[in-house]
């Protein structure tokens, strides 16, 4: 096992930090997966009975491609309850969370 010098620990704190050797941007952000769903037919008609589409900061592999996970949902005394999960990945499927079949299924293009 090698140690660090205690030199070494602010450079190994930065790169455990930053998730790697170098700060890259992220690739496909949550705010481009977001565009992609709000094109939808539900997510529009989710929004106009009052549901928000929030980013829940996580991101999952679904079918070989990274996805960040969405909330629909309101807000309640202060508090966000989803009630609604979407996902979208850089190669533009589109994905929901059906709770019944504890599955996520890919979503039309309109």
């Amino acid at each position: 096992m090698k140690h660090f010098g205690k030199q070494s620990l602010p450079l190994l704190l930065a790169v455990l930090l930053l998730g790697g050797c170098g700060a890259q941007k992220e690739r496909f952000s949550s705010e481009e997966a977001k565009e992609l769903l709000v094109v939808l037919d539900e997510i529009q008609m989710r929004e106009e009975e009052g549901l928000i589409l929030a980013s829940t900061g996580k991101t999952m592999i679904l079918r070989g491609s990274l996805c960040h996970v969405m909330a629909m949902g309101q807000y309640n005394e202060g508090r966000f309850e989803a009630k609604y999960y979407y996902a979208a990945s850089e190669d533009g499927s589109r994905y929901y969370y059906d709770a019944v079949s504890d599955a996520w299924l890919e979503l039309g293009f309109g």
